[in-house]
């Protein structure tokens, strides 16, 4: 797995601000009779806990956008790329997503302490 540049403490503040409706990611919960569940997610914390469900399911495009756009950590947005473009499993993809955004979720938390 890509390795992530330790975040400036300007990065960690932003990384770790809970972000405006506009800003959000949304993903979506896997049910067996009710489909695709929609489901806003408003900070990095909240896409980690969110990942630790099998059933979860983000499209990779939007998280690296999401990564860019929203909270500018550009470096992690390669990583999500990286990612995304291994010929893992869809939950393999997920389990790798969770332990690089944990990564960067302690890297920011440490910075901020």
């Amino acid at each position: 797995m890509r390795r992530l540049p330790k975040p400036s403490p300007e990065l960690a503040r932003q990384v770790l601000a809970p972000l405006s409706f506009k800003r959000r990611l949304v993903g979506h919960r896997l049910h067996p009779r009710l489909g695709a569940i929609p489901v806003s997610l408003y900070s990095l914390d909240e896409i980690v806990a969110f990942l630790s469900d099998v059933y979860a399911q983000l499209d990779l495009d939007d998280l690296q956008a999401w990564a860019r756009d929203s909270i500018a950590d550009h470096e992690l947005a390669a990583a999500i790329s990286a990612v995304a473009a291994s010929d893992s499993s869809p939950f393999n993809k997920n389990q790798r997503l969770r332990m690089l955004l944990e990564t960067r979720l302690h890297q920011c938390r440490k910075i901020s302490l």
